[in-house]
């Protein structure tokens, strides 16, 4: 991936849970003079998306930061991973009325233009949310098959990607004990804190986790 940007190395090395080297190179990116905007946006959301599934500090801040250098532009390429990212940070922390702000008029821009993936993407955290019931039919397969409740086939195609933290939050969408130990087990092999305390707690509600499993 040497020839990749910056900006772009990042977001792949962030897919992939290889969340060190993401932050790493997305620093990178600010060491540069850049005229354009969405070097920065794209680097301030890898950061920021970093710290909030590690439950780390001034998460919010970042991604604050990358929405309000992308919302000016009215361009989807800038506006939506930075959107996405402030609403996944926000269903991370249980700020529902959060995700709605932050995703409320980007997800209107995204259907406008039917472009699928952030059709899917910005989707899926509203129905985490509890704003949305059904999956837009534009958006793309993994988003489409989660939100319709197809949690293992979410699962599968996110694995086949390459994206082990969606394969895992895919797996924590299940009705399925072993589903459910299986994504608790990846949250925390990946550093998840958050997330991993949303299955945990789903867990223990269901009777089959009654202990701290990192001890």
């Amino acid at each position: 991936m040497a020839f990749l940007p910056p900006r772009l190395r990042a977001r792949i090395e962030l897919d992939r849970g290889c969340w060190s080297e993401a932050a790493s190179t997305a620093a990178v990116v600010f060491q540069k003079r850049v005229i354009s905007t969405l070097p920065r946006i794209l680097a301030l959301v890898v950061l920021g998306l970093v710290r909030a599934r590690r439950g780390e500090p001034d998460a919010h801040s970042l991604l604050d930061d990358a929405l309000a250098l992308a919302q000016p532009s009215d361009e989807l390429l800038r506006i939506a991973p930075a959107a996405a990212a402030r609403a996944e940070a926000g269903w991370l922390a249980g700020d529902r009325r959060g995700v709605d702000r932050a995703t409320e008029g980007p997800y209107q821009l995204a259907l406008r233009q039917g472009v699928a993936w952030p059709i899917g993407e910005l989707a899926l955290w509203r129905w985490r949310a509890g704003l949305e019931t059904e999956a837009p039919r534009e958006a793309v397969e993994p988003y489409a098959m989660q939100i319709s409740g197809n949690w293992a086939r979410a699962a599968e195609l996110w694995t086949e990607i390459g994206c082990p933290y969606e394969a895992a939050l895919a797996l924590a969408d299940a009705d399925d004990d072993d589903a459910l130990r299986r994504a608790l087990d990846e949250l925390q092999r990946l550093g998840a804190a958050p997330a991993a305390e949303i299955v945990a707690r789903r867990m223990r509600e269901r009777g089959v986790l009654t202990y701290d499993r990192r001890d």
